[in-house]
């Protein structure tokens, strides 16, 4: 291609909107960290990196598969399946905004299946026997724990999940928030 020529538009996807940490742990509390596809409670990624360097830094030198930056299967099973992400009702590729309310929680799994399809029909969802969780919160207040106590090792990003965790949300028997006693 020659230098100065132009690319369609329509060619190009739309580039993503860069969303902040504040804006993904309000989806992730709304959603009560679960899948809106299956069901599924959905873990905290980065809480699963602070406990395997905690697991290091108390002497374990044996393999562990807690945490991969790719969330590879052969990494980080627990991951590679449940780790949470947002996803978009309204797939971005359809004209689907990065806005509060076209956003959902899913696990890193059903993310991956349904790619840019028909978000309208979910995928078969977990029997709960006993109801929903109503107390899961992705392990963040574990992240929290571990990051508070850590604080020189952690990413310039944990630390704006910290920040953005750190916020209050209104409601009864919420256990999210900060930490007491810090």
């Amino acid at each position: 291609m020659r230098q100065g020529t132009k690319i369609a538009t329509r060619d190009r996807p739309r580039p993503r909107k860069r969303l902040s940490k504040a804006l993904q742990v309000r989806v992730f509390r709304r959603d009560n960290w679960l899948c809106h596809w299956c069901g599924r409670p959905v873990i905290f990624g980065p809480a699963m990196r602070l406990l395997e360097a905690m697991v290091r830094r108390k002497g374990y030198a044996g393999t562990l598969a807690y945490w991969d930056l790719r969330n590879r299967r052969d990494a980080s099973p627990l991951l590679d399946h449940l780790m949470g992400v947002l996803d978009h009702n309204v797939p971005h590729v359809n004209g689907g905004r990065c806005a509060e309310e076209n956003l959902v929680v899913a696990c890193n799994k059903c993310n991956a299946l349904k790619s840019d399809g028909d978000p309208k029909e979910p995928r078969r969802r977990i029997a709960a026997k006993y109801g929903e969780p109503k107390h899961w919160d992705g392990l963040s207040t574990l992240f929290m724990l571990f990051a508070e106590d850590d604080l020189v090792r952690i990413s310039p990003a944990e630390r704006e999940w910290l920040e953005a965790l750190k916020e209050p949300v209104a409601g009864p028997d919420r256990l999210v928030g900060p930490l007491k006693g810090k």
